[in-house]
């Protein structure tokens, strides 16, 4: 059943085209609890400040120096939304950008962390690109998890 859900995945990966992360390789290990964990208590945090609306919630692995990934969120003009990434304990700086169907980019968090986040009001309805890209890790492979939220 895994491995179907896996491929089935993988396929739909395809299709997409370039994604944030590929999916769990190595289930259940103490990397990916760390980012559940994380990316949960993110979850929480938001709703406390009315961010009560998954839109996003995107999980897996980066590889150290394979450049940006990313994925694509459909937003809606005039609405706040909160974008937030994390990465395991092996990651030491972890960027995120958001880009128009242009390319262009709209706001990033490039600080030297492993927590980027920024809150957004989309100025036009349609597709974003969210990228995350791996700037520094102590591993060849980390763990990541994005999530944007939406207030509702």
């Amino acid at each position: 059943m895994f491995s179907k859900t896996i491929k089935a995945f993988a396929i739909a990966s395809v299709m997409a085209g370039t994604t944030a992360v590929s999916a769990y390789a190595y289930p259940h290990t103490n990397y990916q609890a760390q980012i559940d964990y994380q990316i949960n208590r993110v979850i929480a945090g938001a709703r406390i400040n009315g961010f009560n609306l998954v839109v996003a919630n995107e999980r897996g692995q980066m590889y150290a120096g394979s450049g940006p990934a990313g994925f694509t969120v459909f937003l809606r003009a005039g609405q706040d939304y909160r974008f937030e990434a994390r990465c395991d304990t092996d990651c030491t700086d972890l960027d995120m950008s958001l880009r128009d169907d242009n390319g262009r980019e709209l706001i990033a968090d490039r600080d030297m962390d492993d927590f980027p986040g920024f809150t957004f009001r989309a100025p036009y309805t349609g597709t974003y690109r969210v990228n995350l890209e791996l700037a520094r890790c102590n591993a060849w492979r980390c763990q990541v998890g994005a999530i944007v939220l939406a207030r509702g």
